[in-house]
C-alpha cells in the first residue's frame, strides 16, 4: 500500500457544489432549516472563480423560498436576519465534516513534538479517526432517516427493542407522536464502530445500502479499543501499539476510501 507523504495527496469528496451569486443583500426571515451549504456576504463578483446564477437585487430567503442543498449563496452585500433562523441543512455538511475532521487529524500529525509526546499524539489521532468514522456514520443515518418515511418504518422493523413495543389502543397518538424521538435516541445510543455485528446489518436492513470493504478498518478496531481504554495496552498487559505516522495515514487512507464509498452509495438514494 502506497503511503501518502504527510498527506498532502489526500483528496476531500468531490461536492457538487454550485454558486449563486446575489447582487445585494441576503435577507432571512426562515424559521425552519433550509437546504442549502453556506452563505456569504461582501463577496466581489469579479474575484469569483466561478458563478453558476446571478440574482439581481436583494434575495429574501422566507418559508416558501426555494433553495438547494448543494449550494453556496454569496452576496456582493450583507446577510442579515430580522430574528432568529431556522439555519441551514445539507447531507453535504456530513461529509465536509468528516473531510475536515481528518484534516485536522493531519495538521495536528505533524506538529514537530518530541519523540514521547509525538507517541503519545499519533496514538490519541488513531483513535480520532475511528471517531470521526463514527460521527460520519451517525449523522449520515440520522440524516436519512429523518428524510423518508419508509427509512424510519424500516429502522423500526429491523430494532427488535422497538418492533416488539406494545401498547393499547387508547395511546396510538401518544405513541406516534414519540416515534422520531424514539428513533433518534435509539440512533444515540448506538455503537457506530461495531461495523459487523450493528452497524453493516443497521444500513442494510434500513436503507437497502451494503458497505463497501471495511476489513482493514475492522481488523485495526482492537487498537482504538486499547488506546481508548488502555491507553495503548493490550487486554492482558502483553502488548503496547505504538503508532507510527505511517501507521496512522494508513489507517486515514483505508477510512477515506470507506466514507467516500459509502456517500456514494447515499448519493443514490437521493
Amino acid at each position: 500500500m502506497k503511503i501518502l507523504k504527510d498527506m498532502i495527496e489526500r483528496q476531500h469528496y468531490k461536492v457538487p457544489e454550485k454558486i449563486v451569486f446575489v447582487r445585494g443583500n441576503i435577507i432571512l426571515k426562515h424559521t425552519s432549516p433550509k437546504k442549502l451549504i453556506d452563505i456569504g456576504c461582501l463577496y466581489n463578483e469579479t474575484e469569483m472563480e466561478k458563478i453558476d446564477q446571478i440574482i439581481e437585487g436583494d434575495f429574501i430567503i422566507e418559508e416558501n423560498t426555494e433553495t438547494f442543498e448543494d449550494t453556496y449563496y454569496y452576496a456582493s452585500g450583507g446577510a442579515s436576519a430580522l430574528d432568529k433562523t431556522g439555519g441551514f441543512n445539507s447531507r453535504y455538511h456530513i461529509i465536509k465534516n468528516y473531510d475536515k475532521a481528518i484534516d485536522d487529524i493531519i495538521t495536528l500529525s505533524n506538529l514537530e513534538i518530541d519523540e514521547m509526546n509525538q507517541r503519545l499524539l499519533y496514538r490519541v489521532l488513531f483513535a480520532n479517526v475511528y471517531s470521526s468514522m463514527e460521527a460520519f456514520l451517525q449523522d449520515t443515518c440520522v440524516y436519512y432517516l429523518m428524510k423518508e418515511q419508509k427509512y424510519k418504518e424500516a429502522f423500526l422493523k429491523s430494532q427488535e427493542s422497538l418492533s416488539k413495543e406494545k401498547f393499547n389502543l387508547s395511546e396510538i397518538f401518544d405513541k406516534i407522536s414519540q416515534v422520531d424521538y424514539k428513533i433518534l435516541n435509539a440512533v444515540e445510543n448506538t455503537v457506530f464502530h461495531r461495523l459487523s455485528p450493528e452497524i453493516c446489518p443497521l444500513f442494510k436492513n434500513t436503507f437497502g445500502i451494503s458497505f463497501p470493504d471495511y476489513e482493514y478498518i475492522e481488523d485495526n478496531l482492537t487498537i482504538r479499543h486499547d488506546i481508548v481504554h488502555r491507553n495503548g495496552y493490550s487486554k492482558d498487559k502483553s502488548k503496547f501499539h505504538i503508532i507510527s505516522k505511517d501507521k496512522l495515514y494508513e489507517l486515514i487512507e483505508e477510512v477515506d476510501k470507506f466514507v467516500h464509498a459509502l456517500f456514494d452509495e447515499f448519493e443514490k438514494l437521493k
